[in-house]
């Protein structure tokens, strides 16, 4: 979710972002895009954490390839904003500004 919300600000952050955009504007935007990829990485460690902590209490296997999936798509899910994030960020520097 938060992730999410972080990339909303991304998206109009880049709205803002223009030749003339000031320092603040720019620095905004990047670090919006930063906690994207810093959300990301934590997401990936939250989902190992849950598979270990699955495979450790057990339980049926209906359970826990519900609860492994649902890991998982969340995973990626994040890795998604952070690779839209990512692109919006090539693209804002390297065409918008021309950096």
């Amino acid at each position: 979710l938060m992730a999410a919300l972080e990339y909303v600000k991304t998206v109009e952050c880049a709205a803002w972002v223009q030749r003339s955009a000031t320092r603040e504007d720019v620095n905004d935007f990047l670090e919006a895009v930063d906690r994207i990829v810093e959300f990301e990485h934590e997401t990936d460690a939250l989902e190992r954490e849950v598979m270990a902590e699955l495979l450790r209490t057990g339980g049926d296997g209906r359970s826990l390839r519900l609860y492994g999936d649902l890991a998982g798509l969340i995973e990626e899910s994040a890795d998604a904003l952070s690779n839209s994030a990512l692109m919006l960020r090539d693209h804002v520097l390297g065409e918008v500004l021309a950096l």
